[in-house]
């Protein structure tokens, strides 16, 4: 009976954490599966960078040259896992359409479900945690209103060329709904090439032009690289995992154990080939392909996929993408203080035990009551709406193709925004002059070296000769007297072939002390670029912090100024009814006017020292120390 009872609870756990599906499409539990994989690498890399702000231990500066945090760090794969699983969701009902003749998707019911099945959680969960900020008083109702407004429209990084401060995760969910209203138009452009090959071709073609156009035009940097400007790829690769898909569903394709290996090695080549070089760019978007594939394609990996707990848990990601970053803040400013051995690995999974089990229960928890609930079936959609959808949703695709493109994206010239540290000091790294002739040292002392190695085949030599030739030779034979004249031929060939060794004392007795040379050249070439790279990276943070250090210190003078304006307002009322004294009032204004010169004064160097660090991280100019 207690059997009974717990299998029960179990069933009525799942039907009420499962994901409701379209009752005309089936559940694909590999897709649900694959977003989990997604989803854990991103609250990693934000576990760890929350652990480091809140632990106690002596971390390595930065935190990326140990080798197990970068590979934490590199937790945004799981963002263009995301993508390309988009890709996949959002083009699978047009591509059936084109290429098994389904029945054509009605746009305006594609259009109707995501504002009531995805629109209402964003929103509720938007103002929670805009809510917060102001209760905390991290921002003034002034300051986070412009934010906000950007956030509701998902238009924050078309504006502000930032992630917003409400909710840094929602820069992806905004570029979700720009492929989201492109996604039909996309599809069609592919999928009504009716030949396989030419298809796969032309996908492959627009993954690789448009990853040329990023490099050429500038658009895997920011502003553009939260817009779907520097994103496109990933969701072609969903497209192009689609197209294969869909070929197996009529030519059934057999599971091979290859792709259960090929799957995680295909995530360690995402790790380590997510960076803005064209090859690796190609690279990166091959090796998504094939974790994408290996989901439909694997044995052991595609049963993990399926499992219905991990289906489960991956169809509550938007819910926990959405919530795990405050969580972790919260959670990590009481345990990050928990100290277990003096190790990063063994203290940061320490703290995974501790955080994940509440960001994945709270998250189904917030999944039952707030986002299920809008996840409908056949939502109805009210024409007075959207009556006409034929031609408006290409109307409202123009906009948002544009605004990257125009001064939109550019940045208010009275707010200054830091981008991020590690990017500024890649930046450098890539740009610094001495860097760069010192890779070019090294790598030419290295092949020195590689020649100086194998020296050593210099004291053999070896020698042949070859000959063929023939002749005629006429001998005169006597037989009873009489003379007979025989011409016989001959015919002649040989090789010889000699091998030597030449040994003289100085090969006996400077050989190795010349590789010895050459290898100590090579690491002190090296020693010096490992110098050279921590010069740059301690001069970055530096100046880094020093504008870090400006920029609260003008936060801190705009509250000053705001005080002081209220204060003078209020003044200026009573004023104005004789209930103040003028000398009073005149100090208020004076008050003021010192506020509002200070504020200038600090806005005015920090944008001199943002400028400055932009032009050194831009030309490398780090090797000169500042001011």
């Amino acid at each position: 009976m207690g059997n009974l009872q717990l299998s029960i609870n179990f069933q009525f756990l799942k039907n009420a954490l499962r994901r409701p599906t379209p009752a005309n499409n089936a559940w694909l539990r590999e897709v649900d599966g694959l977003r989990l994989v997604a989803l854990l690498p991103v609250v990693l890399q934000h576990l760890m960078e929350r652990f480091a702000q809140h632990t106690t231990l002596n971390l390595p500066k930065p935190l990326t040259d140990d080798p197990f945090a970068f590979f934490i760090s590199r937790g945004t794969v799981g963002v263009f896992l995301f993508f390309a699983i988009s890709g996949f969701v959002l083009a699978l009902p047009f591509a059936r359409c084109h290429l098994e003749g389904t029945r054509q998707p009605s746009l305006r019911t594609y259009a109707w479900r995501r504002v009531t099945r995805l629109e209402p959680p964003y929103l509720i969960w938007m103002g929670v945690f805009a809510a917060v900020l102001l209760v905390k008083g991290t921002c003034s109702l002034a300051a986070l209103w412009p934010h906000f407004l950007a956030s509701l429209t998902y238009t924050h990084g078309l504006f502000f060329g930032a992630y917003s401060p409400i909710n840094p995760v929602a820069w992806s969910l905004e570029v979700e709904i720009q492929f989201y209203l492109l996604a039909p138009f996309i599809t069609a452009l592919f999928f009504r090439i009716p030949h396989a090959s030419a298809r796969r071709v032309a996908l492959v073609g627009a993954l690789l032009g448009w990853t040329l156009m990023q490099h050429q035009l500038g658009w895997l940097e920011l502003p553009y690289k939260l817009t779907l400007l520097g994103q496109l790829p990933h969701f072609l690769v969903g497209l192009l995992a689609l197209d294969y898909f869909l070929a197996a569903r009529s030519v059934p394709v057999r599971q091979h154990i290859a792709w259960d290996v090929a799957a995680p090695l295909a995530y360690v080549a995402l790790c380590y080939t997510w960076t803005t070089e064209f090859w690796k760019n190609c690279a990166f978007a091959a090796a998504l392909w094939v974790l994408f594939t290996a989901a439909f394609r694997g044995v052991y990996f595609r049963k993990i996929l399926q499992n219905e707990w991990v289906a489960i848990a991956g169809g509550m990601c938007y819910t926990i993408y959405l919530t795990h970053l405050p969580l972790l803040e919260a959670i990590t400013s009481f345990s990050g203080r928990l100290r277990f051995t003096d190790h990063l690995f063994v203290n940061f999974w320490a703290q995974a035990a501790l955080a994940l089990p509440l960001v994945w229960g709270l998250g189904a928890v917030f999944f039952y009551a707030i986002e299920k609930p809008f996840m409908r079936r056949s939502p109805s959609i009210p024409t007075s709406v959207w009556p006409k959808f034929k031609v408006r949703p290409l109307w409202c695709c123009l906009p948002i193709l544009a605004m990257p493109l125009s001064t939109a994206a550019q940045t208010s010239n009275d707010t200054l925004r830091l981008r991020p540290l590690t990017e500024l000091t890649e930046s450098a790294m890539r740009h610094a002059p001495e860097l760069k002739a010192n890779t070019t040292d090294v790598a030419k002392q290295r092949l020195v070296a590689e020649v100086q190695a194998k020296s050593w085949t210099d004291i053999f030599t070896l020698n042949g000769t070859a000959y063929y030739g023939n002749g005629i030779v006429n001998e005169v034979r006597s037989t009873d007297g009489i003379d007979y004249d025989y011409a016989t031929g001959r015919l002649g060939t040989g090789i010889n072939l000699s091998v030597g060794v030449r040994l003289s004392g100085a090969d006996l007795t400077t050989r190795k002390q010349k590789t010895k040379i050459q290898i100590l050249q090579l690491e002190r070439l090296e020693h010096e670029r490992e110098m050279l790279a921590h010069q740059i990276r301690d001069e970055v943070a530096n100046q880094y912090f020093i504008l870090e250090n400006l920029l609260q210190t003008l936060h801190l003078a705009a509250e000053n100024l705001e005080a002081f304006r209220l204060a003078k307002s209020v003044a200026e009322k009573y004023f104005k009814e004789g209930n103040l004294q003028i000398s009073e009032y005149t100090t208020l204004v004076a008050q003021e006017s010192k506020a509002h010169g200070e504020l200038l004064k600090i806005q005015s160097e920090a944008k001199q020292r943002a400028r400055l660090l932009e032009h050194r991280v831009q030309m490398g100019v780090f090797l000169v120390q500042g001011e």
